[in-house]
Parts: C-alpha cells; sequence; structure tokens
C-alpha cells in the first residue's frame, strides 16, 4: 500500500496498533471529520502532539501516528459523540494539508522492518524476557490487586510485534518516551527500550500508580477489519 490520505486528529496521548482508545468529540471541525469518517467508511489517523493544544488552533503534530478504527459511536448530546475506537497500522506523515477545517495529511505505512528477517527465535526470546520483567515490575504492587493482575496476565500477547505495542502503552513513562517507542522501526528495538525502561522505573514505581487502574484496553488483531 502506497500512499493514502486521512484526516488527523492530533492529541496528548499516543496511541499504539491494536489498543483500545475512547474519545468524546464535542469541536465543530471534528464532528464534521466524524460525519466524514462515518459516511464514508474511513478511519482517522491519531499523533501526538509536539506543540500546541488538543481545543483551539491546529496542533503541530509528531510525523508518525496510528491509523485509528471506529468501532462504535454514539451520540452525547447537541454534537457530541463518544466514540469506541481500535489503533490499526502505523503511518509517517509526508505532507500536511491545512486545507480544511481539520488537519489532513497524506501518510505512507510503517512497518516494522524485522518481522521477516532471520533470528525470528531470538527475538521470540526477547519478546519472552520483556515479558518476565514487565511482569515482575507490577506483581510487588498488585498485592491487593489480583483480579487486576489476573486481568492483565490474560490480556498479554504472546507474538512479539503485538507485545511490544501493548508493554508501550502500559509503560509508566511520559508521552514522549512512548512517541519513541512508536516511532522505532524495528520490534527488536522497541522490545530493548522496553526492556531498559522497566529496568529504570522499577524503583520509582508508587503503589496506586496509574498501571494499577488498568482497564482492559487492547483487542485481538485478528478483530481489525480495514475499511
Amino acid at each position: 500500500m502506497g500512499l493514502y490520505r486521512i484526516p488527523i486528529f492530533p492529541l496528548h496521548t499516543v496511541l499504539f496498533p491494536g489498543m483500545l482508545l475512547t474519545l468524546r468529540i464535542f469541536e465543530p471541525r471534528y464532528v464534521e471529520m466524524l460525519e466524514r469518517c462515518l459516511a464514508d467508511g474511513e478511519a482517522f489517523g491519531v499523533c501526538l502532539i509536539r506543540s500546541g493544544s488538543e481545543v483551539g488552533e491546529a496542533a503541530e503534530p509528531f510525523e508518525v501516528g496510528t491509523v485509528c478504527r471506529i468501532i462504535e459511536h454514539t451520540p452525547a448530546g447537541d454534537q457530541q459523540f463518544l466514540l469506541k475506537t481500535v489503533g490499526a497500522e502505523r503511518f509517517r506523515i509526508v505532507r500536511l494539508y491545512h486545507d480544511t477545517a481539520y488537519l489532513e495529511a497524506d501518510v505512507e505505512p510503517m512497518e516494522d522492518l524485522d518481522l521477516d528477517e532471520s533470528g525470528q527465535l531470538e527475538l521470540l526470546s526477547l519478546a519472552r524476557e520483556v515479558s518476565e520483567k514487565f511482569f515482575s515490575l507490577l506483581e510487588s504492587y498488585f498485592e491487593d490487586h489480583a483480579e487486576d493482575l489476573a486481568t492483565l496476565a490474560s490480556d498479554a500477547p504472546t507474538e512479539p510485534l503485538p507485545l511490544s505495542f501493548w508493554v508501550g502503552a502500559l509503560l509508566p513513562c511520559a508521552e514522549p518516551v512512548r512517541q519513541d517507542l512508536l516511532e522505532a522501526p524495528r520490534c527488536r528495538e522497541r522490545l530493548e527500550l522496553e526492556r531498559d525502561l522497566i529496568s529504570q522505573v522499577k524503583p520509582l514505581l508508587q503503589p496506586r500508580h496509574k498501571v494499577l487502574r488498568y482497564r482492559r484496553m487492547s483487542v485481538n488483531p485478528d478483530s481489525i477489519t480495514p475499511n
């Protein structure tokens, strides 16, 4: 798949492939964007804001974002909607357009460069190591949250690529760090960064950190159907 054009929704949140995202749409420009997406059966792109804000004048987004597919939409008052969405494939912005009320962009798909390379057994081993370290990080903080830990365990992917996105979404780190994980060109590089981050945050993680308030936030990638 080559270049294609999609609406861009800049947010102060990094969306990873396979992760769920709930949105309230109320600004007129994004209501217009949503209505177009629903009418045409299209998705839109979510990008972390580099500068600016979510409300008001158009923000400057990072170049790498994630296609956001609409699962459910519900009216929530006068010209407001609640959306349940899921991240699909990553993309890189090639050109931004400012000729509509909301941003649009020509984007190109981003695929992890190492998924068809040799060394897949080593990649699986790295994924298991990251998974074990991540759950070790959490176990001591879930003494009174056994149900949450069980939910995490049941949702955890085992394949390297979805695991790398899932851990990236849950790690307690700043959004620019999460953006670095999203932009990593190789799954191996993303997992190695996460392994290092786990070691860095473990001494700092406090009880009742936001990761303890986990809600199911991922879906089976096989259930994501393209528009």
